[in-house]
């Protein structure tokens, strides 16, 4: 790659990769701060040429390192194997990662404000539960952030460049729906696509570094043996819909939509919470 030329999208290199969006943010910040890479519009450009030291250094970053874990905790509580009141250390999680006990921690500080872990009295962390109060207070904060930035993108319209990404997702979403192929993962993957776009698309910096819990729904319904591929292709059905309305600039249907969207993702998390909270899984 010569230097000036402009670097793939976030989501192409996680994709081509294999790994998050969180992981390929790490890795473009320690470039950034190197002065490899520059912003160009919303994009990144090459400034300088990248050595293979630079690299390798910016692959180990912490960032990614605590994305690891709670990528793993996430999976974890979505398929059961970690119930409430469930006491966890983070030795054991740290061994089983191969990554450093601070890395552990410091995923877990960032998932305590999400309620989902918290520390006892004898200051061990601990599965927390989901109360009903919990789940009606986290549904009315994501329908109230995800309208807002609905409303915000249709208002200001689609740049080329949101469009052909919104075009993108809507192109994937619907060769999943059409493949046979137990294909949850992937379903995982587009299904965050979508609301990541949704949440980013608002432009308010204080909404993407807040909503990570939303993402941590999301992940925690779909991982879940309780949703089926079947289910996942539901929601990306109801996607296509909600894409269309924004490709059409059609605001009042796209926010029916959507709001109906999260009513049948409460419904699925409830279902799913209850299960979990009652050691079912």
């Amino acid at each position: 790659m010569k230097v000036g030329s402009p670097i793939p999208s976030e989501r192409h290199l996680a994709e081509h990769a294999d790994v998050t969006r969180t992981v390929i943010r790490g890795l473009m910040a320690s470039l950034a701060k190197d002065g490899v890479i520059r912003r160009k519009g919303r994009n990144w450009a090459l400034y300088a040429p990248i050595k293979p030291s630079l690299l390798n250094q910016a692959s180990e970053n912490p960032v990614s390192r605590r994305q690891q874990v709670k990528d793993y905790l996430m999976s974890e509580l979505g398929r059961g194997r970690l119930q409430p009141g469930q006491s966890i250390t983070e030795l054991a999680i740290a061994k089983k990662l191969g990554v450093a006990t601070i890395s552990v921690r410091e995923a877990l500080l960032e998932m305590m404000p999400l309620g989902v872990f918290s520390k006892n009295k004898s200051r061990l962390w601990e599965v927390a539960a989901f109360t009903p109060t919990k789940i009606t207070m986290m549904r009315e904060f994501r329908e109230m952030v995800e309208v807002y930035c609905l409303r915000k993108l249709i208002a200001r319209g689609l740049t080329p460049h949101s469009r052909k990404e919104l075009e993108q997702i809507r192109a994937e979403t619907q060769s999943l729906i059409a493949s046979k192929a137990p294909l949850t993962e992937k379903i995982l993957s587009v299904d965050l696509s979508f609301h990541r776009f949704l949440l980013e698309a608002s432009g308010n910096p204080l909404i993407t570094e807040r909503v990570e819990f939303i993402y941590l729904i999301i992940g925690f319904q779909l991982v879940s043996p309780l949703n089926s591929p079947e289910q996942g292709r539901l929601g990306l059905r109801q996607h296509l819909t909600i894409i269309d309305d924004i490709l059409g600039g059609k605001l009042d249907p796209a926010e029916d939509h959507l709001l109906a969207h999260l009513q049948s993702s409460e419904e699925t998390f409830c279902s799913i919470v209850k299960r979990f909270d009652m050691g079912k899984s």
